[in-house]
């Protein structure tokens, strides 16, 4: 993962929804910007999946430009998670190199 600060002068948002239904996990990775200003931007969505003796890791990048207040859908996963296992999602957006918007959800399943 690549660590930096982010600029305070955009007023965007990035976030992650996770659904689940039994052991199955549906995850979104989403952007708004609130402002009219055209931003061309990249994004890193990595998922970590960690628990007993296995380790499973995920990382989707892609480009997007937002030029007007609505919401963009920057990536679609699914995982299974069983008990006893840790889910790590981290969303970092970036603009001309520089970190704007970033979230992080830890999901973790213990035994029933």
């Amino acid at each position: 993962m690549v660590h930096s600060s982010i600029k305070k002068s955009f007023h965007v948002k990035a976030w992650i929804e996770v659904e689940r239904e039994d052991q199955n996990l549906s995850i979104s990775a989403k952007f708004k910007n609130y402002s009219h200003q055209v931003l061309a931007l990249d994004y890193i969505l990595e998922i970590r999946k960690e628990g007993g003796f296995n380790r499973s890791e995920i990382v989707q990048k892609g480009k997007c430009t937002s030029h007007n207040p609505k919401i963009i859908s920057l990536s679609r996963s699914g995982m299974n998670i069983n008990p006893n296992e840790k889910l790590t999602i981290s969303l970092l957006v970036y603009y001309d190199k520089s970190v704007i918007a970033r979230d992080l959800v830890v999901f973790q399943v213990d035994n029933p």
